[in-house]
């Protein structure tokens, strides 16, 4: 956990931070696929209602490798949902089925496996290149707007599906999908030292200078069966186009007992809304 003090806020930066028709493999027409409401980790943007409730606004990219034997690696395999060169196919909540589906429904293969990969929001392609190589999901020049406002999530793989995973939560039924965050969390808190009697201390302003709003993502998989994401390679890099971002503009009484400031809500005596910016050092 870095920190920057900012006069008397506090800053707090968090981590937490390549189709189907083309496929000679027999499908079971009425078994569509679907995916569960997705998890994700800890420490999340407030603002979105992103959480471990994953909004039935929210939409996501999804791209899936079809096997008939085991596969040794996220490259093994053709693509069955989605081809290299695209954003993905996107995922939205549909009704009919508790869950998340495509518009054109696809179907199970009657035989071999599927390993699944996703990234949230799908409107992220917008703001960015979205693909999937065989480190997993890339995004080449995404940019952080000016709301500094979205979540942006990856997935690990879910690997070897033959169908849906058993949900014990109703009325999710479908795929399990796992996404991570890929920015930072930022939120500023302002406080007093002392409560100083007869005096009123107010913030009016606060900013962070100089962010850069512009990088790469690459989510780094092992080449192995598991696939799975490795902390190390998992990073941004190509980093551009310095910025600052209004956090606070607004009025609020400064106390003794810390309030959290967003300009959502700038009078707000408990605002937990954070900005999502690029994980960098200020």
């Amino acid at each position: 956990m870095k920190k920057l003090f900012f006069m008397t806020a506090v800053v707090g930066l968090a981590l937490t931070s390549c189709s189907q028709e083309e496929l000679s493999a027999p499908v079971a027409e009425n078994n569509e696929i679907t995916f569960a409401a997705p998890l994700v980790g800890k420490n999340t943007r407030a603002v979105t209602e992103i959480g471990t409730q994953y909004d039935q606004n929210a939409t996501f990219g999804v791209w899936a490798k079809y096997n008939t034997t085991t596969p040794t690696s996220w490259t093994a395999g053709e693509f069955y949902i989605g081809t290299a060169g695209d954003h993905g196919v996107q995922a939205e909540y549909k009704s009919a089925v508790n869950g998340w589906g495509f518009a054109t429904p696809y179907y199970w293969p009657k035989n071999g496996n599927l390993s699944f990969i996703a990234y949230s929001p799908y409107t992220a392609a917008v703001s960015a290149t979205a693909s999937v190589t065989g480190q997993g999901i890339q995004f080449t020049d995404y940019t952080v707007g000016d709301a500094a406002d979205v979540d942006l999530l990856f997935s690990e793989v879910a690997r070897n599906k033959t169908m849906a995973d058993v949900n014990t939560v109703a009325p999710w039924s479908g795929i399990d999908i796992a996404f991570k965050h890929a920015l930072s969390s930022v939120r500023f808190a302002v406080e007093t030292a002392e409560t100083y009697t007869g005096t009123t201390i107010k913030v009016k302003n606060i900013e962070v200078l100089n962010a850069y709003s512009v990088a790469d993502f690459n989510q780094g998989l092992a080449a192995t069966a598991d696939a799975v994401t490795a902390p190390a390679n998992a990073c941004w890099s190509g980093y551009a186009t310095e910025r600052n971002y209004t956090a606070f503009n607004g009025d609020i009484t400064v106390g003794k007992t810390a309030k959290y400031v967003h300009n959502d809500n700038a009078t707000a005596a408990d605002n937990t809304t954070d900005l999502i910016l690029l994980p960098q050092t200020l």
